[in-house]
């Protein structure tokens, strides 16, 4: 109630304040132009020679007018205090007593009466702020005394009106007076046309009078319901759906797990929600849309059991058909079909059969009979939902601790780098990564950075003596030196083409040395990059974002790449051209060097703001940039979505403020480097200016033209050296950040791959598995999923693994893989305690088959066989097991048959069937199946159960279960609740008792 009071009186104050502002602005106006007209008319008719009936009407004329102009006026100044005291006093009624409402309304009208007051007077701003100070000392007086004021104030502004009408009236009269012998004289020539002129200006006049009265009241109307329903009717239903969807679509708990609320960033394509929130999500922004046709693409795919009812029931049967929306719904949940008014059976892309339940019950009993045998066995996936919100607080809680940890880093990155007087921040962040380019330069090999260094500086060495030699040679031309007689040109011809070939060769040499010392360097961080990666543990992944991980392998190295080898290079060339043009100069005037420390000392000003205002820029314009791409991507991938829904002038509109807004960062940007060209061209300038001033002091000492001009020349072109330092050594300090990020990474710690113990080549080859007091954490600071865990599995033996979300279940595969950073306790295998192999050994012995089937690009042949020790036979006979074999004889290839990423151009069954394959060409002699059947249909199922019984009939198989009839048949069943083992037994034992929570899951699922 609070909220709609508030959001009512903020709608009613609006509406209030934009009538009463359009009603005095009228009054004004038509006040004015009637003091002006109406007077003339007034004096012209009244005093002029016309019959009775002329003069009545006349005189009733602008009676009406002013009777029309003091009403207007007084309406507004009346209703503008009437209606805002009424509305106050309702906003008001709900919390406080009928005196609180009297003493509010009282005090209100005096405020609202003293305000037009003051308006009608015309008060300067000191009086118009009295206002607040009246208002004020109201406020604190009782209520005979707000009484008392309101009458009083309300008194004067009457009085004050009945003055202003009578002075108006008498200046009307003087000034009929004094047009009265003008108006007599006209009154022959337009009597006729004056009598007609009036009477339609009076038509006109009330017609514009009762429209503006009229367009007033329905703009009032029209605005109060067009924001009462935008912020309160509007915002208020629309919360209210939003709750409701929210509601139906169990998304409030979700919802409360993320730090922000429904206003926290969710990642790009969701990365940081499961796949069930993601498609709940998808439902929800459907069943949102006031839209009549309603279509939903298997919305329970990704959805236990208990969820699928509830968005069924709330969501669809109740949600969507009470508001009499079509839904068309795509879906394997056979059991819904019972609320469906017309089914539409497919087989192969063909309408298979379509009609009521009844009508399929009827006519087509096979089928019938066929889906309620499915139906039957309906899904039990013992609340999946709460593992999906389970993982997404330790997912945010992960990231949370990252950042807390890069904060952390940086923050004594930053105090390393500080000196011990505090320098200012300017002077931190005008400070060269000088380390970063260290590590870089060491990662290419110290032996390429020497032929770098040493082979840039002879060649430019041997330039700046072609060009020496070149003026020793003009000058030799020109006549004898010092008296000498000139040498032959054969003595400077051999010469310059000796140093002209050593140029181009060394120019030759620097490049490839440039080159290789890039690719030496990229080559190496990438590989030290992918192997900490690959050997990265687990947790890291949990806290390390997978935007990040692809930004390294592909941002970060394209720069690493493509850009700092090039930069690198046109750095120490445009550095050492100007230190050579420098040393030039001072050689052939060595006055040059007084100037040189003061252009040095501004030099080193301006690319130190300049790199400072440069990174930032370059750093706003990337960011600006990434947003845009990531809207474009988006756009391009959800175009179907954005179409179906109707928002492409939304993402057109996002686009366009996406793109302005980099622009701008562009922008900012070029004109950062148009200022450092200004200021190195003025450097320039004053460099090429010294050196000819100091070219003609030295005039007198004989100096030779051609030194002269050799001096010159290299002073000419240090303005676009000076240019190019600066803006490469902006770009390399930007780009050494990529190397930065990669160089974090490596400091990760590798799981433990070294193979120092010595495992037999058959390992493991019984399967015995022992558990014994096995303690697992994700993390030191969290709660232990596993809690004294003791099992023992027999070889060969058919065990099944059930309980709740949240029992251990997935956290006890993962410690058979030694996944887990704290783990306690033993996992024997064959007579080995796991934890004493190596990760590369104990991971290669074993097999696992996911929820989510992985396969990777490239052939069936790698995909089966990664390693490919296998023959062409062994591969068919796992296929054929697996019954497969027909399906990729037909493919293009046979096994060497093309899959794309993530094998996208099979099913969910059949890659999980390939996944299959793998295992039993892998020969390992325990499978661990953490969910295996969760994503697949029913006959896909049946596929998979068989082959596990038959092929893998010898091995040991750790099934955890999804549906929990799939371990009917197990040897052995585990129950876990809450990381314990609750039952433990075979499933015919365990079924005798009813009260058991195995025999609990069995009922559910039949």
């Amino acid at each position: 109630m609070p909220l709609y009071c508030t959001l009512l009186y903020c709608t009613l104050l609006y509406a209030t304040l934009l009538y009463s502002t359009l009603i005095e602005l009228y009054s004004t106006v038509l006040y004015l132009l009637y003091c002006t007209y109406c007077t003339l008319l007034y004096c012209t008719l009244l005093y002029s020679t016309l019959q009775y009936s002329t003069v009545l009407y006349c005189t009733l004329l602008y009676s009406t007018l002013l009777y029309c102009t003091c009403c207007t006026l007084l309406y507004s100044t009346l209703l503008y205090s009437t209606y805002s005291a009424v509305f106050y006093c309702t906003l008001l009624y709900s919390a406080g007593t009928y005196c609180t409402v009297l003493y509010c309304t009282l005090l209100y009208s005096a405020y609202c009466t003293y305000a037009t007051l003051l308006y009608l007077l015309n008060c300067d701003s000191t009086v118009r702020h009295s206002t607040v100070l009246l208002l004020s000392l109201l406020s604190h007086c009782t209520l005979p005394t707000v009484l008392y004021c309101t009458v009083l104030l309300s008194l004067l502004t009457v009085l004050y009106c009945t003055l202003l009408y009578s002075t108006v009236l008498c200046c009307t009269l003087l000034y009929s007076t004094v047009l009265l012998l003008y108006s007599t004289v006209l009154y022959s020539t337009v009597l006729y046309s004056t009598v007609l002129y009036c009477t339609l200006l009076y038509l006109l006049y009330s017609a514009v009078l009762y429209c503006t009265l009229l367009y007033c009241t329905l703009l009032y109307s029209f605005c109060t319901h067009v924001l009462y329903v935008l912020c309160c009717t509007l915002l208020y239903s629309t919360l209210t759906v939003y709750k409701t969807v929210i509601d139906a679509c169990s998304l409030q708990p979700d919802v409360d797990l993320l730090p922000f609320g429904d206003q926290t960033e969710i990642g790009e394509r969701g990365i940081n929600l499961s796949g069930g929130q993601r498609q709940r999500i998808c439902v929800a922004r459907a069943l949102y849309q006031n839209t009549n046709i309603v279509f939903l693409d298997d919305p329970f795919s990704a959805l236990d059991i208990h969820l699928s009812d509830h968005l069924m029931q709330e969501g669809i049967l109740k949600f969507l058909q009470d508001d009499k929306r079509t839904v068309v719904l795509v879906t394997h949940k056979l059991q819904y079909l019972i609320h469906a008014d017309w089914i539409i059976a497919m087989k192969d892309g063909s309408v298979l059969r379509e009609g009521t339940l009844k009508d399929i019950q009827t006519h087509d009993v096979e089928l019938y009979e066929h889906w309620k045998t499915l139906m039957n066995r309906q899904d039990q996936e013992l609340e999946k939902t709460a593992l999906e919100r389970k993982t997404l607080r330790r997912a945010f809680y992960s990231r949370e601790a990252k950042n807390q940890v890069d904060d952390d880093e940086e923050e004594e990155e930053e105090e390393e780098e500080e000196d011990d007087n505090m320098s200012t921040t300017t002077s931190r962040r005008s400070k060269i990564p000088w380390r970063v380019c260290w590590q870089y330069l060491s990662s290419g090999g110290f032996l390429m950075v020497f032929l770098m260094v040493f082979s840039k500086l002879l060649k430019h060495s041997v330039m700046v003596a072609i060009d020496y030699w070149l003026a020793e040679w003009t000058a030799n031309a020109d006549g004898p030196v010092n008296g000498t007689a000139g040498l032959p040109d054969s003595y400077y011809v051999p010469v310059f083409i000796i140093l002209c070939g050593a140029g181009i060769a060394l120019c030759l040499i620097t490049s490839l040395t440039v080159e290789f010392l890039g690719l030496s360097a990229a080559t190496n961080l990438h590989h030290n990059l992918l192997n900490k990666i690959i050997h990265a543990p687990i947790r890291f992944f949990d806290v390390t974002p997978l935007g990040q991980i692809l930004n390294r392998f592909s941002a970060d190295t394209n720069i690493i790449d493509q850009h700092i080898p090039p930069t690198l290079e046109s750095l120490t060339r445009s550095t050492l051209l100007c230190l050579s043009a420098i040393g030039v100069i001072a050689f052939v005037t060595p006055s040059f060097l007084i100037a040189l420390i003061p252009l040095a000392v501004s030099f080193y000003f301006i690319q130190k703001y300049f790199r400072v205002a440069s990174k930032d820029l370059q750093d706003l314009d990337d960011s600006t940039q990434l947003p845009l791409l990531c809207h474009f991507s988006e756009t391009a991938e959800g175009l179907t979505t954005i179409r179906a829904f109707r928002h492409e002038s939304r993402f057109k509109q996002k686009m366009l403020e996406l793109t302005d807004t980099n622009n701008t960062a562009y922008l900012f940007l070029s004109a950062a480097n148009r200022w450092l060209e200004v200021r190195t061209d003025y450097l320039g300038a004053v460099i090429v200016l010294t050196a000819a001033v100091a070219s003609i002091w030295s005039s007198g000492k004989s100096l030779p033209s051609s030194m002269v001009g050799l001096g010159l020349t290299y002073a000419l072109t240090v303005t676009n050296y000076l240019n190019w330092v600066v803006r490469n050594l902006a770009d390399l300090e930007v780009q050494m950040a990529a190397v930065k990020k990669v160089n974090s990474f490596l400091s990760t710690e590798s799981e433990n791959y070294e193979d120092t113990t010595q495992v037999p080549e058959d390992w493991p080859q019984h399967g015995e598995i022992k558990i014994q007091d096995l303690c697992v954490r994700y993390d030191p600071l969290l709660k232990p999923v596993l809690k004294h865990v003791n099992a023992y599995i027999n070889p060969g033996q058919k065990v099944g693994i059930c309980g709740r979300t949240g029992s251990g279940k997935s956290s006890l595969s993962l410690a058979f893989f030694n996944m887990v950073d704290v783990f306690e306790g033993r996992i024997i295998i064959d007579g080995i305690d796991i934890c004493k192999l190596p990760l590369q050994t104990l991971r290669s012995r074993l097999s696992i088959i996911l929820q989510d089937p992985v396969l990777f690009s490239g052939s069936i042949r790698f995909n089966l066989d990664p390693e490919r020790t296998c023959t062409d036979d062994r591969l068919w006979e796992a296929l054929e097991i697996a019954q497969l074999k027909n399906m990729v004889k037909a493919l293009s290839g046979g096994l060497d048959a093309v899959v794309t990423e993530g094998g996208e151009n099979f099913s969910v069954g059949q890659r999980q069937l390939f996944c299959l394959a793998r295992a039993f060409v892998r020969k390992s002699s325990i499978l661990i199946m953490d969910e295996a059947t969760a994503s697949i249909d029913m006959a896909t199922e049946n596929v998979l159960q068989k082959v596990v019984m038959t092929a893998f009939a010898d091995r040991t198989v750790v099934t955890i279960a999804h549906r929990v009839h799939t371990i009917l048949e197990a040897d052995l069943v585990i129950v876990m609740k809450r990381g314990n083992i609750l039952e433990m037994d075979k499933p015919e034992t365990l079924l005798e008792n009813e009260d058991g929570m195995f025999a609990s899951f069995v009922r559910a699922d039949m």
